[in-house]
């Protein structure tokens, strides 16, 4: 018996390019970093864009996003491809006034089987309800989950994309972030064969998409009696891109919703930190990226902090066991800073998440609590515990750019 395809191709669902010559005002971000006041401004771009299927408002029902998603196939704003193909992907975009190329495809990868995939974050009870209730009115997959694999020299995408590059690309589309997008659709069997075949054996993270991933799998499991109703339940749609110097981790900030004594603060973590008080958010930025050991940022009541760990010692003695924890801050503010030195009880409703300095210091005044501020992960640090089956707290990563939502997704029937 043949082994089971760990990614295939698939028939890929997208905006009728006959109707929309432009797909910019259609597409958006992720359901996961769209906030509710950017909903809105999405769904006013155009009444067909991906905000009306990807999120459900406040007084509508999950029902009404797969009436929506039916209409629009029988308008025929919608449509299906009538081949299996690979779609891949090439992100050009700027950050620090360097410039970037993000290659990439679209596929299918399947949820069966032991270490499939390695997850890296815990995830949240809330969005997997939102998500669960999502798919099955829906029953699509509306967004890729992004996976991430070591890059090796034999790996067939390169040569692919070079070759492609030479082409015009299937998408063409430029985000609200400026970020520029080409896609080709890849039917050739050859080609189709050669990619697939190389994934067999290659370790995956999860590098966003955990929610997701979890919910099409419980979907995939409480529907497996009735599998025939549906096409590959056993696949998730998924963005797969190789870690190289294109591939960018982002911090994300921490928003605790309630505020701290202060004084007491300072002296639980005097004993470890050198804590140095900044005049502004970028003189604190500054100081942190030379920082070489553990260190974060505080802000509360216009008091800006830098925490710096002394000696790495308190960490050897620590995390005797396992290394790479060390490397992590995200996992430390957590683990040792939160739990085992300020002994806080933090609740998943008491944190926020933000993507910069200052949207973390506005939300803290906004709900009159405080901000840590973290240093971005090293991929390599992240590959490798979660490689070993750990997990991190929930958003420790933030890997930029997000995927888009819109451009390609993926029936389930």
């Amino acid at each position: 018996m043949p082994a089971k395809k760990r990614i295939k191709p698939f028939l890929a669902t997208h905006y009728n390019l006959q109707r929309f010559r432009s797909l910019n005002k259609l597409v958006c971000p992720p359901y996961d970093v769209i906030s509710r006041s950017e909903q809105e401004k999405f769904r006013k771009k155009s009444a067909y864009n991906f905000c009306h299927i990807l999120l459900k408002k406040n007084n509508t029902s999950y029902p009404k996003l797969g009436k929506t998603f039916r209409q629009w196939f029988n308008e025929a704003v919608l449509m299906e491809e009538k081949e299996p193909a690979f779609y891949i992907t090439l992100q050009e975009f700027s950050l620090y006034s360097k410039k970037f190329k993000r290659r990439g495809f679209i596929g299918l990868l399947n949820l069966e089987g032991k270490k499939v995939v390695f997850p890296h974050e815990k995830t949240h009870k809330k969005p997997k309800k939102d998500r669960f209730e999502v798919i099955k009115q829906v029953r699509a997959n509306l967004s890729p989950v992004f996976i991430i694999y070591p890059k090796k020299n034999t790996e067939p995408l390169s040569a692919i994309i070079k070759k492609l590059e030479k082409t015009r690309p299937f998408l063409k589309i430029r985000d609200p972030e400026g970020i520029r997008y080409k896609i080709w659709k890849l039917a050739d069997r050859k080609q189709i064969e050669r990619l697939s075949g190389y994934f067999q054996k290659v370790p995956l993270l999860i590098a966003d998409g955990h929610h997701r991933f979890e919910v099409a799998s419980r979907f995939f499991r409480s529907n497996k009696v009735k599998a025939s109703v549906f096409r590959d339940l056993n696949y998730i749609l998924a963005y797969f891109s190789p870690q190289d110097e294109n591939l960018l981790v982002l911090p994300t900030h921490r928003v605790f919703r309630k505020r701290l004594d202060l004084k007491m603060f300072l002296d639980k973590l005097k004993p470890y930190f050198f804590i140095e008080k900044h005049k502004s958010f970028a003189g604190l930025e500054d100081y942190l990226v030379k920082r070489k050991l553990f260190s974060f940022g505080f802000f509360q009541d216009n008091n800006i902090f830098s925490l710096s760990l002394k000696d790495k010692a308190f960490l050897d003695r620590i995390y005797a066991r396992d290394g790479v924890y060390k490397k992590l801050d995200a996992f430390l503010l957590h683990e040792w800073i939160f739990k085992k030195v300020l002994r806080l009880n933090i609740e998943e409703k008491d944190l926020l998440y933000a993507k910069s300095v200052k949207q973390a210091a506005k939300l803290s005044r906004i709900y009159k609590g405080c901000s840590f501020f973290t240093r971005p992960a090293r991929i390599g640090d992240v590959m490798s515990l979660a490689f070993k089956g750990l997990r991190l707290p929930q958003k420790t990563t933030y890997f930029y750019p997000k995927f888009l939502s819109g451009p390609i997704l993926r029936k389930l029937y």
